[in-house]
């Protein structure tokens, strides 16, 4: 089958298809360039896609919680920063950042609570939380009070089932038991056309587009685990600083 043929096959696949996705290995773009085939991928944006993004972006703006009232400065920058990353569709980053938010929240937290409140924290006793890691510091936060053995158990879940995954981007992790379904391959010698199930967490040349999908359909669900943790831990270090202020 010549070039012309299997250009026309690789345009009428991508035409039939509402997102279209076209994947290739290593080898099998230089033989797409051999042939002098135009390469089908969304490197850069067309106009028209800014411009839906930027719709899609005001009215998520709308739709995103805004960051809680009562938060430290350096908390509630890294909780908009997590905003800014839905509202503008970066979803991977928006869950790395929510693990991020999630850790130092509870450092800085059970920082204070130890302290005995805001005002009496002494900033060089900082060093000892800046270089914990994740899991004791869930330990440190319950052991202060600050969460109950409910939610230290959901805290190391996450820890194990998200954190752990986006914070080392173990992508076969992440996109293991995601299926892409009804994929066609076509051979760029005979223009054989074959469809077929791929299991993206056995395949990494799928790995990249599945965790897209997978970021997604997770992102929710981890920002509104992120808020819950973060409202609850300054509830209560904010009920420390008001008892304090009325004695």
């Amino acid at each position: 089958m010549d070039e012309k043929d299997i250009q026309k096959q690789l345009e009428e696949i991508l035409s039939g298809m509402e997102d279209p996705a076209c994947l290739a290995s290593p080898e099998a773009m230089d033989k797409l360039k051999e042939l002098g085939l135009t390469r089908h991928d969304k490197e850069i944006p067309t106009e028209e896609v800014i411009r839906s993004r930027i719709e899609r972006a005001a009215l998520l703006s709308e739709q995103v919680p805004p960051v809680p009232e009562g938060l430290p400065a350096s908390i509630s920058f890294l909780f908009q920063d997590v905003r800014e990353c839905i509202i503008y569709g970066l979803y991977g980053a928006a869950i790395t950042l929510s693990c991020n938010l999630i850790e130092f929240a509870l450092k800085q937290a059970t920082f204070i609570k130890e302290a005995g409140g805001y005002r009496k924290t002494e900033p060089e006793k900082w060093d000892e939380f800046e270089d914990m890691e994740f899991g004791p510091a869930i330990n440190r936060a319950k052991t202060a009070g600050l969460v109950t053995s409910k939610m230290s158990k959901a805290l190391h879940e996450f820890r194990t089932d998200v954190r752990n995954p986006y914070g080392h981007y173990n992508i076969k992790k992440i996109t293991d038991g995601t299926v892409a379904e009804d994929v066609k391959l076509i051979d760029l010698i005979t223009g054989e056309i074959n469809t077929r199930n791929i299991d993206a967490g056995d395949n990494p040349l799928i790995q990249g587009h599945a965790k897209r999908v997978v970021d997604a359909h997770q992102v929710e669900y981890v920002f509104k685990f992120a808020y819950v943790v973060v409202v609850e831990l300054f509830s209560r270090i904010n009920s420390i600083d008001e008892s304090e202020a009325e004695d």
